[in-house]
């Protein structure tokens, strides 16, 4: 039998903290010896500039978006190409609809080129063009790469770091956000360009924050033409490369910050995104490289390697024809788990052609876990003692470079830089964490036991604009620390929180001690990644057991005299990442002659996210290549001086009335009166946090004091991941005086977010770029910077305030907004007594997992659907797997005997479902709704939907003491029977504690009598039958005749339906379009006269100069792609002159029968609302809907006081006919204002006016947008 080698390339990317097996393989031509020295461009690469500037480079990359012509054997004296790569993130699914009937057995299903099947197990994940791992890059050393990444995520941004690719040339592509470069917001494209200088196995990964765990990594292998190793193999192909990862069945924002149950762990191991440690069965792997750099080869049989670190290794196949299995498994701090994974290795003829399904189901079992293969030469066990010769247990410390690579200078140079770098998860007090003196990022292991990632004590806190790219914000060394150099706010022998940089002069020789300080003995490798750099390895071991930080320093400085290091003729190995031994050091030595900022960090996700890092910078900033001039940059929004400029106008236009002193928010509420508006100024802090996290400490377990810690997210007691502002659920409410300047101040801690906030109800007549839409009115709040809305509390009423970026507010970002006005002002002043903050009602419906794991959907899932709902924040959920109710508390409303209170309620649910409300043996007299009074109405049952609002009178004439407040989900939510309570307390009653009651609520089927129910889903508007009444049988008090009476200047229909969506379309093609999957193969795409709305890649109010106007569509201008009224995605525009008369028909299309209602927002407006109907016949038309309309009119002789809106609710199969007067220039979105539908393209904008006649926003607001620099231009600037 003839034997072949094979070159196989592993590389290891694990987000968790356990060590796993890794391989990689790669193809190369006849090589020449390769020169010594740094892998950079030459001369070959510039004949390749030149030769390229006079091709048609735009075509070609037109015609090839995956690089695969870069994909070849690379030759010595071949001119480098361009490859280009057209990369588009998103959130997808595992075992999604594309997968077809994988599950069911259909293995060519579970081939197609974008399902996911990763472990078998359905899941929410991001992907790169719809593969996990994403695109691989092969190219030739000194090609020119060029990457457009489009961010299709919602609510998250990104960047994408390149591991092993050192950017001399061009060190802003590096991709760390805050350090190299702003992070790329959702909608955007980011080009990156850099050269391929240095070959090798490298990988790339997203770098913000936990996307490389959801799916965002894949192999980027640099062959070399001049491999030193060439002689070893016959083949490198890019089938024989292998990439592991660890794997969890949630999200894993789930595990951020923590759980008290659960510690983070891996779940599952996935070799090249499937789930079927490392050795191979009866093969010996001869190693010939480590992180892209080559090694003397050596023999070994099991290869342990950690995150980051990639090994190449020739496969000799040398055993008789059959399949063999290749095996992962975790081991050290995952022992426990058992985790392990199986690839096969099969023997085929060459000119067999056997499908890839056949091969991946073989017949044999894999080993048990205990069944291990022989191990033989082990390299990295982690038992082995370094430069010990003929040992079995190697060391990376042991490998040899090739001699050619020995450089001298290096090894035997006295360092001109040395630093001792401990680090450790400091154990954080939570009297500290949740004192509310600040929000530090932080790990909670299990119970209370919460980690803070420490290098020499120091937590690193990234700055809030780019270092290497705008380095004229530096604020001198000031705004740095290190361990001589600690900020007054830390204490001595306590983690400080702040901007760690150590500074080297460029080309100095630096040494660097990396010591595991861990207080206890634990088998954790921390792996260590330097950007920028590759390093030498010049000594690794074990400390003994020593009680202080100074007696491992000296250990480790004396490390020559007391333990085992580098004999003087060894020729230590390149690598730029390294594991540290348990409880022990690594040594490591470089030049550092690549100026700019570096960060050296942890490459375990979790530990690098809460702070086990810090910058290198090298050289001085006049020493760094500049990025090119038009590169993003970032504007502060919260210090600029045309900001504070623009502010004192805005205090300006209130006719100077305007308290000019700045009132902590709290303090603003009060009596109102009509005179002296105040400042109200609030800091909000956006953070991923827990629900039972470590601040509820037992309350859990009965301890009902410590559910009411302020830091404790109660929900319903289930643990899981949330978004919090101030670590609040509701988010902190307002309450100000009608006329007060809102002040809020948002920084976004929330690691690869981008967000935003959308003040619901507030017109924003002189701040329109105030309105909170993501690339509508602004650019979203990058991780780690702050942004200060401020705007007048101009219409008063029962507002809210809620994310628009993804899926936040489903996730925990939403709360109240009271704008209070004199009680002279309101006719319904005289109905109520009290009015006060502790009787404002948030609904919300709420899910046990992330609302991201069903964006596009889970085909088992059965629909989108909540699990549960909560009041106020809290509520109670039944388990039925375990038959228990965790005892978290109820809200509780108290009310005294014989007086009237004014409720507020606010429908902040994200799904849906129709909430009704009643209250035991109480009446609601409506008022208002959507800020706008309205005659009273008394009704027994209150029904709304999303983004809806109504205030109503109770009178508290009850006979008991306590009665049921009840909320329960209707419509597609019915059969479930979701349903939650609060409890209405009277303060006559006996002490105790009410929220936690010990009378059992009614059954979903015991409902209070009802004899008025307002929004009843089936009642006939206009004629009021059995006590059912909808918005349009309410009264206001007044009106605007000339709006109700007058001629509309522009009469507008909106016709809206979920739309199916062909496979094809959606899994054979390249536009990557949105979509929901409802269950199985049904997909729905939301659209609004056939027209799905996508976002520009600018804001269209600030940025419109830079939109090009073709982008845009409205039904009569359509693109030629979406002839034939076919659905299609665009931005679409409807355009109103200012000041003219619009009628809308809003108009539900869905052609089968369901108990939906859609309610839709109009941003920037309220809505007249003349009529609303329904018709049996499905689906409704325009002409249904007149003709509803006229008969209507002939039924009474007078248009009604009609009602003003800003969310209305359309009847199932129905219409509604609104007015308005467009008055205020912007551009609004209208849209379904359920989450997922808004996130499917169920939505428009609404330009009122030209842009000149728009509110401009301060000169320095903050800008965004795409940037993809024409390539002759970067070729010009020399890369």
């Amino acid at each position: 039998m003839e034997c072949k080698c094979f070159y196989l390339p592993v590389w290891l990317l694990i987000g968790a903290v356990c060590v796993v097996f890794l391989v990689r393989h790669t193809t190369y031509s006849n090589a020449d010896l390769p020169s010594v020295g740094k892998f950079m461009a030459g001369p070959r690469l510039l004949h390749a500039v030149s030769e390229a500037k006079q091709r048609p480079l735009l075509l070609q990359l037109a015609e090839d978006r995956d690089g695969a012509e870069c994909d070849r054997i690379c030759t010595h004296n071949e001119a480098p190409r361009v490859c280009y790569f057209h990369w588009i993130a998103e959130n997808y699914a595992a075992m999604g609809s594309a997968c077809g009937d994988c599950r069911w057995g259909n293995r060519s299903h579970c081939f197609h080129p974008q399902c996911v099947t990763a472990d078998g197990m359905e899941r929410g994940v991001l992907a790169i063009n719809r593969r996990i791992p994403g695109p691989a890059i092969h190219v030739c050393q000194n090609d020119l790469v060029v990457v457009d990444l489009e961010n299709h995520m919602e609510g998250l941004e990104s960047t994408i770091h390149w591991h092993g690719a050192h950017q001399y040339e061009t060190p802003w592509m590096d991709g760390v956000p805050m350090i190299t470069q702003c992070p790329i917001p959702h909608g955007t494209t980011f080009r990156y360009a850099f050269n391929a200088s240095e070959p090798g196995t490298q990988l790339y990964h997203s770098h913000s924050g936990h996307q490389k765990a959801n799916g965002h990594y894949g192999l980027f292998v640099v062959r070399s033409a001049t491999d030193i190793n060439r002689h070893l193999y016959d083949y490198d192909l890019t089938e024989h490369h292998i990439v592991i990862s660890d794997w969890t069945l949630d999200m894993v924002e789930k595990f951020v910050p923590g759980l008290q149950s659960s510690t983070v762990r891996m779940d599952s191991i996935l070799i090249n995104g499937r789930g079927r440690h490392y050795d191979i069965e009866n093969h010996r792997m001869q190693l010939i490289s480590t992180d892209g750099s080559a090694v003397r080869p050596t023999m070994i049989d099991t290869l342990i390697s950690t995150s980051g670190e990639r090994y190449d290794f020739v496969l000799s196949a040398n055993q008789k024809p059959g399949t063999y299995w290749v095996r992962v498994r975790a081991i050290g701090f995952c022992n426990v788990e058992r985790r392990e994974e199986f690839a096969v290795l099969s023997y085929t003829d060459e000119t067999d052609s056997v499908p890839e399904e056949e091969l991946a189901y073989p017949q044999r079992n894999p080993p048990t876990w205990d069944e291990r293969f022989p191990s033989g030469t082990v390299l990295n066990n982690p038992n082995a003692t370094c430069y010990v010769p003929g040992d079995d247990d190697l060391c990376v410390a042991d490998l040899e470079s090739h001699e050619l690579y020995r450089d001298d200078d290096l090894i035997d140079a006295t360092p001109d830089k040395t630093f001792r770098v401990l680090f450790n998860t400091f154990t954080a007090d939570p009297a500290i964490l949740f004192s509310g003196d600040g929000y530090v990022r932080y790990m909670t292991v299990v119970l209370t036991l919460n980690n803070i990632g420490v290098t020499n004590n120091i937590s690193m806190v990234f700055p809030d604009f780019p270092l290497l790219t705008q380095p004229e914000l530096i604020g001198g060394d000031g705004m740095f620390c290190n361990d001589t150099h600690r900020p007054a706010h830390c204490r001595p022998h306590h983690a400080c929180f702040c901007l760690h940089r150590l500074k080297v002069a460029l080309n100095d020789v630096v040494e660097m001690a990396l010591i595991d300080d861990a207080e206890v003995v634990r088998d954790l490798y921390h792996p260590f990644h330097l950007h920028g750099h590759r390093f030498i390895v010049t000594g690794m071991g074990q400390l003994p057991v020593f009680r202080t930080q100074g007696e491992k320093v000296r250990f480790v400085e004396g490390s020559r005299r007391y333990a085992r290091t580098m004999p003087s003729d060894h020729n230590p190995p390149y690598k730029d990442t390294v594991s540290v031994p348990s409880r022990g050091y690594t040594r490591i030595r470089f030049r550092a002659d690549n100026p700019g900022f570096w960060l050296v960090h942890c490459h375990f996700e979790w530990h690098l996210g809460i702070g086990m890092s810090f910058v290198l910078q090298v050289g001085e900033v006049d020493q760094m290549k500049r990025a090119p001039r038009d590169f993003p940059r970032f504007l502060l929004s919260v210090s600029s001086s045309s900001a504070e400029d623009w502010l004192r106008a805005l205090v300006k236009s209130s006719n100077g009335t305007l308290d000019v002193r700045s009132f902590p928010g709290e303090q603003c509420l009060r009596q109102c009166d009509k005179t002296h508006p105040r400042i109200c100024h609030f800091s909000w802090t956006m953070e991923h946090y827990h629900v039972m996290g470590p601040a509820c400490r037992d309350c859990a377990r009965g301890n009902h004091a410590d559910c009411y810690h302020p830091a404790c997210i109660t929900a319903d007691g289930f643990e899981r991941g949330v978004m919090s502002l101030n670590r609040r659920i509701p988010g902190p409410t307002i309450s100000v005086c009608h006329n007060d300047l809102i002040v809020v101040d948002v920084t976004n801690a929330m690691g690869g977010t981008a967000a935003t906030i959308h003040w619901h109800g507030l017109h924003q007549r002189a701040t329109p770029h105030m309105d909170g839409v993501p690339f509508i009115t602004q650019c979203p709040i990058a991780f780690g910077d702050t942004f200060r809305y401020a705007f007048l509390a101009t219409e008063p009423g029962t507002q809210f305030y809620h994310s628009h970026s993804g899926h936040h507010k489903v996730n925990g970002h939403y709360g109240a907004l009271i704008v209070r006005e004199p009680i002279d002002a309101d006719p319904n002043g005289e109905r109520y007594h009290y009015d006060t903050p502790a009787h404002v009602i948030v609904a919300s419906d709420w899910m046990h997992i992330d609302g991201e794991m069903f964006m596009p959907g889970l085909p088992s899932a059965g629909g989108i659907m909540p699990v549960n709902l909560l009041i106020n924040g809290r509520g109670t959920f039944f388990d039925r797997e375990t038959n228990e109710t965790v005892p978290v508390p109820l809200e509780v409303f108290t009310v005294r005997r014989g007086a009237r209170f004014r409720f507020r309620f606010i429908n902040a649910a994200s799904h849906v479902c129709p909430l009704q409300v009643q209250i035991e043996d109480h009446t609601m007299e409506i008022i208002a709704s959507d800020s706008f009074h309205l005659q009273p109405h008394k009704v027994d049952t209150l029904v709304t939907t999303s983004g809806e609002r109504y205030d109503f009178v109770v009178d508290a004439n009850g006979a008991r003491d306590r009665y049921w407040i009840r909320i329960r989900a209707l419509g597609p939510c019915a059969e479930r029977q979701l349903e939650q309570f609060a409890v209405l307390r009277y303060t006559t009653g006996p002490k105790e504690n009410d929220a936690f009651p010990t009378k059992v609520p009614p059954a979903f089927d015991n409902q209070f009598p009802s004899v008025a129910t307002a929004n009843h889903p089936n009642a006939t508007c206009g004629q009021a039958e059995f006590g059912d009444y909808c918005i349009t049988d309410f009264q206001a008090y007044d009106t605007d005749e000339s709006v109700i009476h007058g001629t509309p200047d522009h009469q507008l229909k909106f016709g809206f339906s979920n739309y199916p969506v062909d496979f094809r379309n959606m899994f054979e093609t390249h536009p990557y379009e949105h979509f929901m999957n409802i269950h199985g193969s049904v997909m729905l795409q939301g659209a609004i006269n056939n027209l799905s709305l996508s976002y520009p890649p600018f804001p269209l109010l600030t940025q419109r100069e830079q939109i090009d106007e073709s982008m845009f569509c409205d039904e009569r201008s359509r693109p030629e792609r979406c002839a034939d009224e076919q659905l299609c995605s665009c931005t679409h525009r409807v355009q109103i002159k200012l000041g003219e008369l619009v009628e809308l028909y809003i108009l539900d299309l869905t052609p089968s029968v369901n108990d939906l209602n859609h309610p839709f927002h109009l941003h920037g407006y309220q809505m007249f609302v003349m009529e609303m109907g329904q018709d049996r016949r499905v689906p409704i038309t325009m002409e249904i809907a007149e003709q509803i309309a006229h008969q209507r009119l002939r039924q009474r002789s007078l248009i009604p006081l009609p009602p003003r809106k800003d969310t209305i609710s359309i009847p199932s199969r129905g219409y509604a006919r609104v007015r308005f007067r467009a008055d205020n220039p912007g551009f609004w979105l209208m849209h379904c204002h359920y989450e997922w539908h808004t996130a499917v393209g169920m939505a428009l904008v609404l330009q009122v006016g030209e842009t000149d006649e728009m509110v401009k926003p301060p000169a320095d607001f903050p800008k965004c947008g795409s940037y993809t620099p024409p390539l002759d231009t970067l070729l010009q600037e020399g890369l």
